[in-house]
């Protein structure tokens, strides 16, 4: 049982895998936005002496991506100029649970709202100059997202390089999982 009144919150908390793509972006219009960012916050506060774990999982995926960026970066600036089809226009990617949970959990600065109220929308952060946001708070989708031409890029880096990257990958990955997952023992059991 969810320790606070969550209302917002409360069907993702107890339906981690619930998809919400035919419905669009969860929490799009400005008030359900300032909503489930209370509320996180105020589970959060709640529940702070029992969310240790769920700190030292995001510390981790920080760190990790604090490794990844500087190759996603890379791999952005040398396609951006042959991009016929921006990712930020062709991806149906909005913040999920995972990502408002990690900026709670690491006190960064919450985007202003949901990338899109629908779909059908351009994400509202893509500006003349590629995304507005930095990287640590964009939706995960975003930052791991790669377009074909990056995907020959990485292909053509050495195999260690290629490993590596895939190890800091993958362990950015468990690692939101494990913030999840500790999250969610920490404020429903």
């Amino acid at each position: 049982m969810v320790k606070t009144g969550s209302s917002l919150l409360a069907v993702f908390l107890a339906e981690p895998e619930l998809r919400v793509e035919a419905e669009g972006p969860p929490w799009s219009g400005p008030e359900a936005w300032a909503g489930v960012n209370q509320e996180l916050a105020c589970l959060i506060r709640g529940n702070r002496p029992d969310l240790d774990r769920a700190v030292q999982a995001a510390e981790a995926v920080r760190q990790g991506m604090g490794h990844l960026i500087p190759v996603w970066e890379s791999l952005c600036a040398a396609t951006q100029q042959q991009c016929q089809d921006n990712c930020c226009t062709a991806q149906r990617v909005w913040f999920d649970f995972r990502d408002l949970l990690l900026f709670h959990l690491l006190g960064l600065a919450i985007p202003p709202g949901q990338t899109r109220a629908d779909l059908s929308e351009p994400c509202r952060y893509l500006s003349s100059r590629g995304c507005s946001l930095p990287r640590l708070t964009r939706p995960w989708r975003c930052s791991w997202y790669l377009c074909q031409p990056q995907v020959e890029l990485l292909a053509a880096q050495p195999p260690k390089e290629q490993r590596r990257f895939s190890r800091l990958l993958r362990s950015v990955l468990e690692n939101r999982e494990e913030m999840d997952s500790s999250f969610r023992t920490a404020v429903l059991y």
